[in-house]
């Protein structure tokens, strides 16, 4: 129902990531990335009353985020959430997710993707930043971007990441 895209970013400002920062690396407009999570919130709602789903308290929680971003983005008097940040646990899972995202993106030789998925993990989780893991993908992308032309930013025009195995 969601694409993969519209989940991480969800999970980007559920784990604290600013709309200016998914503006900025989106290439979009503060306000076209705010209208973009609007359109996303209300499908999400959609969807979830047209299946009679129960909403959990980490998806209500998100949720929550996603409309206190919106309503702080629009200039007005920001709003207390209850739930507030994610616990450090869901943090490192969080980052580590997108250590995986940024693993496929690699392997499709996709540099700029993979480069951008590490960004927002290092924003979540810096700790995890230092891995081996993570630095040997960084080095990836330096290596994968020497190879290339002139002006070639590493991008492979689309696509999505590698499935995970078993999915």
């Amino acid at each position: 129902m969601l694409k993969d895209e519209q989940i991480v970013a969800l999970t980007d400002v559920g784990a604290g990531v600013s709309q200016a920062q998914l503006a900025a690396e989106s290439g979009m407009s503060q306000a076209a990335k705010r209208k973009e999570f609007q359109r996303l919130r209300e499908k999400v709602l959609s969807v979830i009353g047209s299946k009679g789903f129960q909403v959990s308290g980490g998806f209500a929680a998100l949720v929550a985020g996603v409309a206190t971003v919106l309503y702080v983005g629009s200039g007005r008097e920001p709003v207390t959430v209850g739930h507030g940040r994610p616990a450090d646990d869901e943090r490192k899972q969080i980052a580590a997710e997108q250590r995986h995202v940024a693993a496929d993106w690699c392997k499709e030789r996709n540099w700029d993707e993979c480069e951008k998925a590490l960004d927002r993990a290092a924003r979540i989780d810096e700790e995890g930043d230092r891995a081996a893991e993570v630095s040997a993908l960084r080095e990836a992308i330096a290596a994968g971007r020497r190879g290339m032309g002139a002006g070639d930013g590493g991008g492979t025009g689309g696509g999505k990441p590698a499935p995970r195995e078993g999915k």
